[in-house]
């Protein structure tokens, strides 16, 4: 966790202004039954100074209507997704923490899809990446 007072970190939108973090995004034919009912949108996450794009497919919900993922709230998520490896990437410890039980093939599958993201957006946002990981909460 950052050493900083959460009243001297900056948000998460703060963060993505500063150094101009943008996304697009496009309905994507992926389809994950986990997630029936939600649109799929294709995201690529683009910062400046660096050739690295960060693009991924991300669900969302009927509820949040037809438009596609704001930057926000697409990158809260990734960093989301990516803190419960942060410390430690075991998958007995990431079961532990999450609820799943060792022998859940399926638990392996998304541990291993999780390890992915997380070297990707480690690889996006470099440096920074601890800085957005430990932003305030909007």
């Amino acid at each position: 966790m950052s050493n900083l007072p959460s009243r001297h970190r900056p948000t998460l939108t703060d963060l993505i202004l500063k150094h101009q973090i943008t996304t697009s995004a496009h309905h994507s034919a992926v389809h994950d039954p986990t997630f029936f009912g939600s649109t799929c949108w294709m995201v690529e996450m683009r910062r400046p100074g660096t050739a690295f794009t960060y693009t991924k497919p991300f669900y969302m919900g009927p509820g949040l209507g037809a438009r596609p993922p704001e930057t926000a709230e697409f990158l809260e998520a990734q960093l989301r997704e990516a803190s419960t490896v942060h410390d430690n990437p075991s998958f007995a410890t990431w079961c532990g923490d999450l609820g799943y039980a060792t022998d859940d093939r399926r638990a392996k599958s998304i541990h291993q899809k999780v390890l992915v993201n997380y070297g990707d957006l480690t690889q996006f946002l470099d440096d920074l990446f601890e800085t957005f990981l430990y932003a305030e909460p909007e």
